[in-house]
């Protein structure tokens, strides 16, 4: 029997431990709140201020020339005369010759015309005589005003049909003369511009019919430049806005914005936008590559920080009590180094400088002052 009670005292002594480790190891131990979750993060601060910003965009394009002119012979006859300058790659002055056809035929043409035009003049000049001399015949043996067709006999007896002739022979030859003194200027091609050859089709020498091709040129006084741009920047230009264009050695040239099309480049998605550049030097080359700086609208009341102290589209503020907290921002503009978000500062804030691992909301914060 009390062998019995021993056992049983056992047991219960037994499952009673077991119990209790099983309590112990079901409830985990509540470490003391340690001094460090009370410890102030340190922070490198900016003292920012509002400002006025003026981005700018800068963008590559392609000297191109609007302005192409291809000559073709407007007379036929022989080219007597070249530009030595009529040359691939060469440049035509203004005022210069670049061609000169064979003109004696055209000459004499002219001079015939001269002569048929003072026969008509001269014929108009007897038809008016005689008209005076019809007049009184007129008077004298006038038809009866019953007579059959009495407006036909009236005009054949006053020589009106002949003085009709008369008069559209002055026209004819008139406009024969004006036509054989155009085809006598044809007969060579003085440049209004200074052009660049282009192309060359004809040399000295040829004989060229009415229509075939002698050459192409590219105007050089004022160029174009093809830009592609995002569409963002693009709605903020404007046409006649003032650019420059910059050559890779930094020589620059003034140019303005002369054309905006709603339409997008035929490589990409961006949109297309021409300048005009001043080529009054002529040094510009086409097909040379050039770098636009484009001055965008000025933006009022902005921040300019660091990139370092974005965190992801938030940033970290120290208040007046050095308290930790985030504001999420508004970006304005942004290059490699810097961002321009609108302004978030109340008074008495600072912009933490660079991300802070653990940063949380109303956390103290031990300031190591920096500036912007």
């Amino acid at each position: 029997m009390q062998v019995n009670k021993v056992k049983i005292i056992t047991v219960l002594i037994t499952f009673s431990v077991a119990i209790c480790t099983l309590i112990i190891l079901a409830t985990p131990p509540k470490l003391p709140l340690s001094s460090s979750n009370n410890k102030a993060l340190v922070v490198n601060i900016l003292k920012a201020k509002p400002q006025e910003f003026t981005p700018s965009y800068q963008a590559y394009g392609r000297i191109e020339t609007p302005n192409i002119l291809t000559l073709f012979a407007q007379v036929e006859g022989e080219i007597l005369y070249l530009n030595n300058n009529f040359e691939v790659g060469s440049r035509v002055n203004r005022s210069e010759t670049i061609y000169h056809i064979d003109d004696e035929d055209y000459k004499n043409q002219l001079q015939a015309r001269l002569g048929e035009l003072k026969v008509a003049e001269a014929n108009l000049k007897l038809e008016l005589g005689e008209q005076r001399f019809a007049k009184s015949e007129y008077k004298r043996i006038r038809p009866k005003k019953d007579s059959p067709n009495l407006k036909l006999q009236e005009s054949l007896m006053l020589r009106k049909p002949q003085l009709e002739i008369a008069k559209a022979n002055i026209l004819i030859a008139t406009s024969n003369l004006e036509l054989a003194k155009k085809n006598l200027e044809r007969c060579k091609f003085q440049s209004k511009e200074n052009y660049v050859v282009l192309e060359k089709s004809a040399y000295q020498g040829d004989f060229v019919k009415k229509g075939d091709k002698i050459g192409t040129f590219a105007h050089l006084s004022e160029l174009r430049v093809s830009l592609s741009i995002p569409h963002d920047v693009a709605s903020v230009l404007s046409i006649g806005q003032r650019v420059k264009v910059y050559r890779d050695d930094n020589t620059f040239f003034n140019a303005h914005i002369s054309q905006i099309p709603p339409t997008q480049a035929l490589t990409s998605q961006l949109q297309s936008v021409y300048l005009t550049v001043d080529n009054d030097s002529g040094t510009l080359i086409i097909n040379e590559f050039v770098t636009a700086e484009l001055t965008l609208p000025t933006f009022k009341n902005v921040l300019k920080v660091p990139l370092s102290s974005i965190d992801g589209d938030k940033i970290w503020l120290v208040d007046k009590n050095s308290q930790l907290f985030s504001k999420r921002i508004n970006v304005i503009w942004k290059n490699k180094e810097s961002i321009i978000i609108k302004n978030i500062l109340e008074e008495g804030m600072s912009i933490v400088k660079n991300k802070v691992p653990g940063a949380k909301n109303g956390l103290k914060a031990d300031i190591s002052n920096g500036e912007l």
